[in-house]
């Protein structure tokens, strides 16, 4: 098992053509990048087609997530349109969807910084070039490094004129708890200015 599933990550997106030549919009998974096969396994087994049509999800099938989870890891407005979770064959990674445009959310624990680093460089050297990011996903402690974290988000348009949005976060105090949330919004102020810069 790659040290990146180990530690967890989220998977995003698929291309799509307007034409022969036209540029295919920015995407997660759709170019091969060796850090991400198996996180790019797991979007394309239970995020890709909930992302795509929120429909085809058979919410009978989730669980619901306990009120302790939601306190610690998602903020009070996040928790009124989280439909449930799904438990994965590694106990390390749980899927949690959104109802919000919608949402789908990796949650994987044991994570180690370095191996998260080199699969993130890995994909914005490649498609990931075409996000806009709000800043390097680099390491930051106001304490000691036991408290550790690192967070980045990123955006980029669609075809359709939503907004693709990741956000990665890593947090070592959490046993190296490695979220990774893939959304489809309308644009919004945020994004509309973060994109307003270009990727970066």
């Amino acid at each position: 098992m790659s040290k990146w599933l180990l530690g967890g990550a989220f998977a995003l997106g698929s291309i799509v053509f307007t034409g022969t030549e036209a540029e295919a919009a920015p995407t997660f998974c759709g170019a091969p990048t060796p850090g991400l096969q198996e996180t790019c396994d797991l979007y394309h087994s239970y995020c890709a087609a909930y992302l795509e049509d929120p429909a085809s999800l058979d919410r009978s099938t989730l669980r619901e997530i306990p009120s302790g989870a939601k306190a610690r890891f998602a903020a009070s407005e996040l928790t009124q349109v989280t439909l449930g979770y799904l438990t994965t064959p590694n106990p390390q990674v749980a899927v949690v969807y959104g109802d919000d445009y919608p949402s789908c959310e990796l949650l994987m624990t044991g994570m180690q910084y370095s191996d998260l680093l080199l699969a993130y460089r890995d994909w914005r050297e490649g498609e990931g070039a075409q996000f806009a990011a709000t800043a390097p996903f680099e390491p930051v402690s106001k304490r000691e490094m036991p408290r550790a974290y690192a967070a980045v988000f990123l955006a980029a348009p669609r075809e359709d004129g939503r907004v693709t949005e990741i956000t990665l976060n890593w947090n070592l105090s959490e046993v190296g708890l490695t979220r990774l949330k893939v959304s489809y919004q309308p644009e919004r102020e945020h994004t509309r200015l973060l994109l307003g810069q270009g990727a970066n």
